[in-house]
């Protein structure tokens, strides 16, 4: 189920959640706000990947994402203007693994 922090006003903001718990590897959709400029994200598995495109519930394949060792955060710095994308796609071979996200504004 996709996750929309769009309305978030405050920053840095931070949140928690779940990740499909009966299936593996199905993308969870991330809607960032329009202020957001850089994302942190992570979980608790060695298979937690992220990617920039696919569309949510649907299966993540390997050639669009890239794997987040367990218990780290990626830093992204996004994009401005015509290069903004304000959707990212996260999914785990662990089925219901727990992600972090931390949303800052620069």
């Amino acid at each position: 189920m996709a996750q929309d922090y769009s309305s978030v006003a405050i920053f840095p903001f931070t949140a928690r959640f779940q990740l499909n718990a009966t299936d593996a590897n199905k993308a969870t959709q991330i809607i960032l706000p329009r202020q957001c400029s850089r994302v942190q994200i992570g979980g608790e598995s060695n298979t937690t990947k992220i990617a920039y495109s696919g569309s949510d519930g649907s299966t993540m394949g390997s050639g669009v994402s890239v794997n987040i060792p367990a218990d780290n955060l990626l830093t992204i710095r996004i994009g401005r203007g015509s290069t903004r994308n304000e959707n990212l796609y996260i999914a785990s071979g662990v089925a219901g693994t727990y992600i972090s996200v931390i949303l800052e504004e620069l």
